[in-house]
């Protein structure tokens, strides 16, 4: 099985953007070329320092954590403020299991 610790290690090293960086048509792409894609914001009170939630791929993501061979899974971050901002591109993007 994946640790979420890894998991939101993995999602850190692809955290190098700031909110205001990323443009809508660039969270389509990565949309678009990814099997998950999470928001990812700082959160002191969490494990890491980050909080994330699934934008995209949510069932695969689960698939893929519960896994005891993971495969290789396709994964991009969008910046966000705050769970709140994440939610709403949820609610945008849609959670497809893609």
């Amino acid at each position: 099985m994946v640790d979420e610790d890894s998991l939101i290690a993995t999602l850190r090293s692809l955290y190098n953007e700031r909110p205001d960086d990323i443009t809508e048509d660039e969270i389509e792409l990565r949309i678009k070329k990814n099997d998950v894609v999470c928001g990812l914001w700082p959160a002191p009170d969490k494990p890491g320092g980050f909080g994330y939630l699934a934008l995209t791929g949510e069932g695969y993501l689960e698939k893929y954590m519960a896994s005891r061979q993971p495969g290789k899974m396709r994964i991009a971050v969008v910046p966000c403020r705050s769970y709140d901002e994440a939610m709403k591109l949820q609610r945008m993007y849609g959670n497809s299991q893609q």
